[in-house]
């Protein structure tokens, strides 16, 4: 086989957009291609489909003796953007393919001291973000030839480089192919497609010509490409025009007919064949969009990408994964931004401990003792005692309407009432409770009216006043010499039932909840850059699975969340005494898989 890439009838349209018509193209070993044609003409879905990025539609291609992508493993290419991480340094973006492509130490040394002397790089401990435009391209150009490739694939490779340094690598390239390196160029510099072995000048989708530069110039005539280019484009639109057929063909008009100026009539200039003769009587492929003499095949050829599981080694795919987690740290913490996602769980529990780990919290009342002597609704809120870390601070009104306006402009939590012969109405209650009449009950208790609006302190509010009232309540049985009735349970005391406060209960859920908001933000941030880049099309491309970048993106979000966990617990467990009676490794393990499922 003679054609590293072969491409036969292929069609390909984005919905009713075609984008390649009838597309026929032949690209022979040991050979620069350059494709020539302006922007939107389709040569960078030209460039998908031969590389498997793009399923073929209609039509067959042949990459390598393989159907696309099969045969990546021995293609390099180049992106028309820069694709390359830009945290990475020159040093660690080579060593970075050198991993992905298996090179040998002894082969990566050799080529990197080649390459960066062809391409002129500057000290590799520089980061990429830190090269200019042109110094990014020419890095891209050296990360393209690092592997020795079988087929080359460059996109607009020499925009933005200077003309000695173009040449330079234009002679590099040459040499290559005379070393059997297939290339195949997309530029936009016409003259400079002139070094090439073979044009091919595309434009709606289709070839106008392809062949060896030098032959389409003596062929039609003209001076350089450009009006070649711009001659088959003007007859092309004039037959387009004309109504008659458009067959690309060129015709001997300068020997037979006199004819110069270029624009040729299919009926006084009949389409000749593919193969045939021109004037020097070397045979010229010339492409003809309409009538390629071909059957039209339906079939589609599949571009799936080969997984490198079970074809490749362990080791191998080990250091590839390591290498792809050090690529996806390294896009992380490049942004200051990394630093605020880092610490945002430990800085919410920093919060969320310092709100919740006062000492003492004072729940403000509103008292209105209707007792005109001192008795025992005095002396019982002189016992409001602190539960847990909730005391109730009393407030005195003289009136009820004072105390609840004080719980409606939220300067108390409650507002309590004790009723006018409260200490007469509460003996008798004890002393004879069953011939108690209604209104000696109803004097007898302490209204009680609540702000539920701040819910868990108004629970606590509740308790701490029963709790108070019990102590209060069996003091007075003992003043009185009688036993108070208790309830007929008692608690039997062990390390978990220990009297925890509320933010205990509420600070697991808590600290899950800011793991997961932070990781969230993690692999948004990372999913983002990572299909930004043209770094990720192009290590698939180089062979790298969707299985591997998967992984590596799991690894790293673990990475990422260990972290976090050990700031968290260092901040809830270190800088405060937040009880943690379960087993630590399973609490951890927790937090972990919380992370996961935010990824």
């Amino acid at each position: 086989m003679t054609d590293a890439v072969c491409i036969n009838n292929v069609n390909f349209s984005y919905g009713s957009n075609k984008i390649l018509r009838n597309f026929c193209a032949h690209v022979k070993y040991s050979q620069i291609y350059s494709l020539l044609g302006p922007s939107g003409g389709g040569k960078t879905t030209l460039l998908k489909l031969i590389l498997g990025r793009l399923k073929v539609q209609q039509g067959q291609i042949s990459v390598l003796g393989m159907p696309p992508g099969e045969a990546n493993s021995n293609i390099s290419f180049m992106p028309q953007e820069i694709g390359l991480c830009y945290n990475f340094s020159i040093n660690q973006t080579l060593r970075y393919f050198k991993l992905i492509y298996q090179i040998s130490n002894e082969d990566f040394y050799t080529r990197r001291k080649t390459l960066t002397k062809l391409v002129n790089l500057p000290n590799g401990d520089r980061l990429v973000s830190q090269l200019s435009g042109g110094t990014q391209r020419r890095l891209s150009i050296a990360v393209s030839l690092i592997n020795n490739p079988g087929l080359v694939i460059l996109d607009e490779p020499t925009v933005g480089i200077d003309a000695v340094l173009r040449n330079e690598i234009w002679h590099y390239l040459v040499d290559k192919c005379r070393q059997g390196m297939t290339i195949i160029i997309v530029t936009h510099y016409i003259e400079e497609a002139a070094n090439s072995n073979r044009v091919g000048l595309l434009r709606n989708g289709h070839l106008l010509a392809e062949d060896d530069p030098k032959r389409l110039l003596a062929l039609y005539q003209e001076p350089n490409l450009e009006a070649v280019f711009l001659k088959l484009c003007c007859f092309e639109d004039k037959s387009i025009t004309s109504g008659k057929r458009y067959t690309n063909q060129p015709a001997n008009y300068n020997q037979q007919n006199g004819n110069g100026n270029g624009y040729f009539d299919s009926a006084t200039y009949p389409a000749k064949p593919p193969g045939h003769k021109d004037p020097n009587n070397n045979e010229m492929f010339v492409v003809t969009s309409a009538d390629t003499g071909g059957n039209d095949r339906n079939d589609s050829i599949s571009s799936s990408s080969t997984s490198s599981f079970g074809t490749r080694l362990w080791a191998v795919k080990f250091w590839i994964l390591v290498s792809l987690v050090y690529r996806n740290l390294a896009k992380f913490f490049y942004s200051y931004f990394s630093i605020i996602i880092i610490l945002l769980p430990a800085t919410q529990a920093l919060i969320y401990c310092l709100a919740v780990s006062k000492d003492t919290v004072h729940l403000k009342a509103a008292v209105f003792n209707q007792e005109l002597e001192p008795g025992y609704g005095n002396e019982f809120i002189r016992q409001l005692k602190q539960v847990r870390d909730y005391a109730i601070q009393p407030t005195m009104h003289s009136s009820w309407e004072s105390a609840l306006k004080a719980v409606h402009n939220r300067s108390a939590l409650g507002a309590i009432w004790i009723p006018n012969n409260y200490t007469e109405s509460f003996d008798i209650r004890i002393e004879d409770a069953f011939n108690a009449d209604n209104a000696t009950v109803d004097n007898s208790t302490i209204r009680l009216y609540m702000d539920n609006s701040m819910y868990v302190q108004s629970l606590e509010f509740v308790h701490t006043l029963l709790e108070s009232f019990t102590d209060f309540s069996k003091t007075v049985f003992k003043e009185k010499d009688m036993q108070a009735i208790e309830f007929p349970v008692e608690l039997e005391m062990t390390e978990l039932s220990k009297d925890f406060r509320f933010r205990d209960y509420y600070m697991p859920g808590y600290f899950l909840l800011f793991m997961y908001i932070a990781q969230i933000t993690v692999a948004s941030l990372t999913l983002t850059q990572e299909r930004k880049d043209g770094l990720f099309e192009r290590s698939l491309v180089a062979g790298v699975s969707h299985e591997l970048i998967f992984i590596s993106h799991i690894v790293t979000s673990c990475i990422i969340s260990i972290v976090q966990i050990v700031l968290l617990d260092l901040t809830a467990f270190g800088m405060f005494t937040n009880p943690n009676n379960g087993s630590y490794w399973l609490h951890f393990v927790f937090f972990l898989l919380q992370s996961l499922n935010a990824m």
